[in-house]
């Protein structure tokens, strides 16, 4: 297993369905049941796909196609600790 400081490359990365519009993204070099493995969601809104992606903030971002919504997660800028990368929104919007 790599340094979880750095970015998931694309194979490292999952996407699991949650309905045929809304997937959970996760990084696979963390166990699956790990809260630090979860780094956002994409859901599809009319023709585009909005990922939102957790750590480092909560941000979003829209593509045009879920292969670009999924690849998005191999170029983020890894969480500065792990503090971070564990739903830091909530501490953003609580």
């Amino acid at each position: 297993m790599q340094s979880t400081k750095e970015t998931p490359k694309a194979e490292e990365i999952v996407t699991e369905a949650l309905s045929p519009s809304a997937w959970r993204v996760r990084d696979a070099r963390f166990p699956e049941h790990d809260a630090s493995a979860l780094i956002g969601f994409i859901e599809r809104k009319a023709d585009l796909y909005e990922v939102m992606q957790l750590g480092n903030g909560f941000q979003w971002f829209t593509y045009p196609s879920l292969a670009e919504a999924v690849a998005h997660f191999a170029h983020i800028s890894p969480p500065s600790g792990p503090a971070e990368r564990v739903m830091s929104w909530i501490q953003v919007h609580a």
